[in-house]
């Protein structure tokens, strides 16, 4: 009686965690289609993974209700096995997008052909091996984790903190999804994780898209009454470059907005105005930029390497450690002594 009702709940839990977790990844899917040309390519090919994750879990709903062999059916389990094996091939896919490295057609071909192999199975009266359904997405990982080890850190203009949460979030889901090969009554487990990770997932996702169109309808308000012509922002933006290259600004430690903008003989606000829209920058974070790019050199050069990081920082405008070391983090992804070690190893 006990084990029926433990049955029963088990039952309940999967079709449950099916359901939502179907609802789930479509709605994401959806949002993903619906923000356009906002990073379009990896986009796609996210909102295609989490549509094959829908399949894949809407197997729970097929087994967990009575039902005859139809063309319905055998869509639902043959295209659930299918959408499983292009888990790897998408991921993979989808981390060459983000590091700018996308795989030509034939290799897209070659890793995407085993996630026809139940179709074709069906045909030859040919069962997929447990064991190639168990490690077909372990290799996927593995490329991608090599991947992200050597060129993340080289790739600029894409949210690291993103990349690493998507790629544990798989590794999870794999980790997961074999504990079904291990004990079929862990299958509510497997779809309880894919549940709460499509959650996390879309729920980043959509905080992370809003956040930046909230910045960019707040930072076309601020500057909705300035009269400031293209041409007359680029005119700016030429002058404040000619002017950090030539007096070097940047490494007066007491720098300011009003100090520059007097040095370029134009409004404080307009100046911000043409550092944030032309940069996407702060003031600050401008500055900080130069600061932090003539430290790189001098780092790099023989004369500086036993001079102390702190010395430089401060030599160069920061009057903080604290500060140069957020910046130094924010612009290369490194520590400053990271940095240093990767010198004198390429040296």
């Amino acid at each position: 009686m006990l084990s029926k009702r433990i049955m029963e709940l088990n039952n309940i839990l999967q079709i449950s965690f099916a359901i939502t977790g179907i609802v789930n990844c479509l709605i994401a899917a959806g949002f993903l289609y619906s923000i356009g040309n906002f990073n379009s390519a990896s986009n796609r090919v996210f909102a295609i993974l989490l549509s094959a994750i829908a399949f894949k879990i809407s197997f729970a709903l097929l087994i967990n209700f009575p039902h005859q062999q139809t063309i319905f059916t055998f869509i639902i389990y043959f295209f659930s096995e299918a959408a499983y094996l292009s888990f790897g091939p998408l991921i993979f896919l989808y981390f060459r997008i983000l590091l700018k490295r996308k795989p030509k057609f034939p290799t897209l071909l070659f890793i995407f052909l085993p996630s026809v192999s139940p179709f074709i199975g069906y045909f030859f009266q040919y069962d997929i091996p447990l064991w190639f359904m168990q490690t077909h997405f372990f290799p996927f990982l593995a490329i991608v984790f090599f991947d992200l080890k050597k060129n993340l850190k080289n790739t600029k203009n894409i949210d690291k903190q993103w990349i690493k949460i998507v790629f544990v979030c798989f590794v999870i889901i794999w980790s997961s999804v074999n504990l079904l090969f291990i004990n079929f009554n862990l299958y509510f487990l497997e779809l309880l994780v894919i549940l709460l990770i499509t959650f996390y997932i879309g729920v980043f996702h959509a905080f992370k898209f809003y956040g930046f169109k909230s910045g960019d309808r707040l930072k076309t308000a601020k500057y909705a009454n300035s009269k400031l012509s293209e041409e007359e922002e680029a005119g700016i933006m030429q002058q404040l470059i000619h002017l950090m290259e030539s007096e070097k600004l940047y490494m007066d430690s007491g720098i300011t907005l009003p100090k520059v903008s007097q040095n370029l003989k134009i409004r404080p606000h307009k100046l911000s105005q043409v550092i944030n829209q032309r940069m996407n920058m702060t003031f600050n974070e401008y500055i900080n930029s130069y600061r932090i790019k003539e430290i790189k050199k001098a780092i790099s050069k023989p004369e500086f390497q036993d001079t102390k990081i702190a010395s430089l920082a401060f030599d160069y405008g920061f009057n903080s450690l604290s500060s140069f070391h957020s910046a130094f983090k924010k612009f290369t992804s490194y520590t400053p002594a990271q940095y240093r070690n990767e010198v004198v190893l390429k040296n």
